[in-house]
């Protein structure tokens, strides 16, 4: 899809998701600012006012695009069991500018949003702030691996396209999963989020004593054979994939009466049921 279809295809998503007249004229702004950055190649920030949020991002290089994935295909939610809830505590790693943060916020969950890209923080912090959600939300500026360490960025200015490359002289401080969450003083994690461009099986190595206190964990394979991968260090810590489709995957733990340390009560079954067949689709991924 061409980057005229892909905005136009926001532009839509972002119609019809406006609540009154006062969002819908944030909405024409903003798809404007968006299309003259997109002309002009320039690059500035917008602030949206859609479906009750207000969300800052970058005026042209993805970061709205994030909106359509969390609000309108909802591709973290394929199970209902996965879908935002009060009481929970959510991990979201490879955060960018937060909307799949908020999403799980504003139902009452505890959020803590791990995201390196210094443009990308910046915009999170202040979508926490004008959302009102301090209180939910911890923003964390680091990435993730399999070891603690520095490393650098690799990409241009779509924040969320950013790879991190572990580098003894780089920007940005790279932390393990494992080292994090004992930081922060969590027993257990009821929704895992990954969005990492690549690193999962990096992540998820530096997160073997975490893992066996997830209940759920849903994230972005960028191919097959890192979801392979994926698979062989989930079932090591007793989660299993239920679900698997348009480059996204649905993990649960196998623990049958949904209790498990750390996880705040029971898992409501979803269509494939704890211990259900997976649900396998086709592996053609749909951008947007």
């Amino acid at each position: 899809m061409t980057d005229g279809a892909v905005l136009w295809r926001l532009a839509w998503d972002l119609w019809r998701a406006a609540r009154g007249s006062a969002e819908r004229r944030s909405v024409v702004a903003v798809l404007a600012q968006n299309l003259r950055a997109w002309v002009s190649g320039t690059h500035g920030e917008v602030c949206l006012r859609v479906a009750g949020l207000t969300c800052h991002a970058a005026a042209h290089g993805g970061e709205l695009h994030a909106f359509r994935e969390v609000f309108v295909r909802r591709v973290y939610e394929r199970l209902p069991d996965f879908a935002p809830r009060a009481d929970r505590v959510v991990l979201d790693v490879g955060a960018n500018i937060g909307l799949f943060a908020l999403s799980h916020a504003r139902a009452g969950a505890r959020v803590y949003a791990v995201e390196p890209h210094p443009a990308a923080f910046a915009r999170l912090e202040r979508n926490i702030a004008a959302n009102g959600l301090r209180g939910r939300i911890t923003a964390i500026p680091c990435a993730l691996g399999a070891n603690e360490g520095r490393a650098r960025l690799i990409g241009g200015r779509a924040t969320p396209l950013t790879r991190v490359a572990p580098d003894p002289g780089g920007t940005v401080r790279l932390r393990t999963l494992d080292a994090l969450v004992a930081e922060l003083g969590l027993t257990g994690i009821d929704l895992l989020k990954l969005d990492v461009e690549g690193a999962e099986v990096a992540v998820l190595r530096g997160a073997r004593r975490v893992l066996p206190t997830v209940g759920r964990m849903v994230l972005e394979v960028h191919a097959p054979a890192l979801l392979d991968e994926v698979r062989v260090l989930a079932a090591a810590a007793g989660l299993r994939q239920v679900e698997a489709a348009d480059g996204y995957a649905h993990f649960r733990a196998l623990a049958l009466d949904g209790e498990r340390a750390g996880v705040s009560g029971p898992h409501p079954p979803g269509p494939a049921g704890a211990g259900g067949p997976i649900r396998e689709q086709p592996w053609t991924r749909a951008w947007w």
